[in-house]
């Protein structure tokens, strides 16, 4: 029994929700449990730089706070954050290697930098101040920020100084980390800012690079050359690829598995994660008890399921594949009971693929093991992991619903899919799947026989977001013996161009919130 990748690693984002150094090394206990190696810890970003420089002391002095509405509480207007210090970050780096961990820290350079350019303002080349970027709420609970108009997210690289800098503060995480790899982000780079600056195009054209595209290579080939000297090795997100990729550069393949396949094929290692599959941060389910999250449908299935080489390589191009990652954002996480629910069981799922042979791999293997054995294992281990259980009532689609919003009754059978002895009511679901137009539910009852027992009757809808759609009914006079009916009246929204299901939902999870 020996594991298939080298890499097996599991990201936590501790920019934009801080956690404390007890919830980092209880993160790390629950990955060494499951044989993850590889924690990488996402350090800096624009909503709070999370590590002490000594040389730099306003990237924590100021660049670990932000002035976040309504965090902690509803009214709050303090400032939220927090960072490590070196020493912490010493202790967290002992106690993970204990563990059979390596830590690869990231600090990200030169874009997702608001909060370095707060502490700085030189960095962004506008030189004037501005303020940690924030969330309009927090924890998030939609896809949305505020604007950054007037303002930067990237450094200007095009200043000797901002290189020294970012060569600086990389002399200080490597006098921390051991870690051979350093992750400097190199992702999400808003060039728009680079067109604009005269300064910047002035050194494009000095330096005989082709575009912006042109510059960023350039810079991260200084951070390449630089790493090397020093005996490390420099990891980035797959944009790195843009304008030509550095000599020794490792490529992490977020954005699908283009860019890994690509580096790749050029000969250099890669470490896949991608969004499109293993990305912790999505939705699991499509409950609407699910708290929110990143948009996204990432299923226990779908991550078990992730091949981590993939067929365009061949024998020899696959073994740049240095193994698997699955990342944890925290936009939408905000507490360690968000945080499990979040993480497991998909990382359960995904310590099988890093570890298993293809072969060797059955779903439904897994999760009948899962059942049988593992979700108590979770349970001793006091991790609030996702769960549920949730019986397919139905579906409706076009053919049910009519136009110009004209209220339909839609049936579907229950015979057989409740049990009076464990629940007095149950809870239904109705979930948008796809199409043009939502569902707006008026009523659901329930028929025992053709008697109607329980009514719900109030306005509900599902579409691309959701409200009040979920409809609860009465099991105490269902007669035994007899056919059970869900009727439902509803419409489509504008149209009919809707599909959905019905469930049954129990959440078996401990705490939603």
């Amino acid at each position: 029994d020996n594991p298939r990748f080298a890499w097996r690693g599991l990201m936590l984002d501790s920019s934009r929700h801080f956690q404390t150094i007890p919830e980092v090394k209880r993160f790390i206990d629950r990955m060494a449990a499951h044989k993850f190696n590889v924690f990488h810890w996402h350090l800096t970003d624009s909503h709070g730089w999370r590590i002490e420089i000594k040389k730099y002391p306003k990237l924590t002095e100021v660049g670990a706070w932000r002035n976040q509405p309504d965090y902690p509480k509803k009214g709050d207007k303090g400032r939220y954050g927090g960072f490590y210090t070196q020493e912490e970050i010493k202790d967290v780096i002992a106690y993970a290697k204990a563990r059979h961990i390596t830590i690869v820290p990231e600090v990200d350079m030169p874009g997702h930098s608001f909060a370095a350019v707060a502490s700085y303002p030189r960095l962004g080349g506008l030189d004037k101040p501005q303020h940690v970027d924030y969330f309009f709420t927090y924890p998030a609970n939609r896809q949305a920020f505020p604007s950054r108009h007037g303002f930067t997210d990237v450094l200007c690289v095009a200043r000797p100084e901002t290189v020294q800098f970012c060569k600086d503060v990389l002399d200080e995480v490597m006098a921390l980390f051991p870690s051979e790899y350093i992750h400097i982000g190199g992702d999400e780079v808003e060039k728009h800012v680079w067109k604009q600056s005269k300064e910047t195009q002035e050194f494009i054209k000095k330096n005989n690079l082709k575009n912006e595209d042109g510059l960023q290579s350039w810079f991260i080939q200084q951070i390449d050359n630089y790493l090397t000297s020093k005996g490390r090795k420099l990891l980035g997100w797959d944009e790195i690829l843009q304008g030509g990729l550095a000599k020794n550069a490792t490529v992490m393949s977020w954005q699908g598995e283009k860019g890994g396949i690509r580096a790749a094929k050029m000969g250099h290692d890669v470490v896949m994660s991608p969004q499109t599959y293993i990305y912790l941060d999505h939705g699991q389910s499509h409950s609407p008890l699910e708290p929110p999250h990143w948009p996204g449908h990432k299923p226990l299935n779908r991550v078990y399921n992730y091949e981590p080489i993939p067929p365009q390589l061949n024998a020899e191009e696959a073994k740049y594949i240095l193994g698997v990652q699955a990342n944890v954002w925290t936009a939408f996480i905000h507490k360690e009971w968000k945080l499990d629910l979040s993480t497991w069981p998909r990382a359960t799922a995904l310590a099988e693929v890093a570890w298993s042979p293809k072969e060797a791999r059955d779903y439904n293997k897994f999760y009948t093991f899962m059942k049988q054995k593992h979700f108590k294992r979770l349970d001793y281990m006091e991790i609030n992991y996702w769960r549920e259980n949730t019986i397919d009532v139905g579906n409706w689609s076009p053919k049910d619903l009519k136009q110009n919003n004209e209220v339909v009754t839609m049936t579907f059978d229950l015979t057989g899919k409740v049990d009076k002895q464990k629940s007095e009511k149950l809870d239904l679901a109705f979930t948008y799947t796809s199409g043009a137009h939502a569902l707006r539910i008026k009523e659901v009852s329930l028929l025992s026989g053709n008697k109607t027992v329980s009514v719900d009757q109030h306005d509900g809808h599902t579409g691309s977001s959701s409200k009040n759609n979920i409809y609860s009914v009465d099991l105490s006079k269902v007669q035994a013996g007899e056919k059970l009916t869900i009727s439902v009246k509803a419409y489509g929204d504008g149209g009919n161009s809707s599909n959905g299901k019905v469930t049954l939902d129990t959440i078996l999870t401990k705490r939603v919130n």
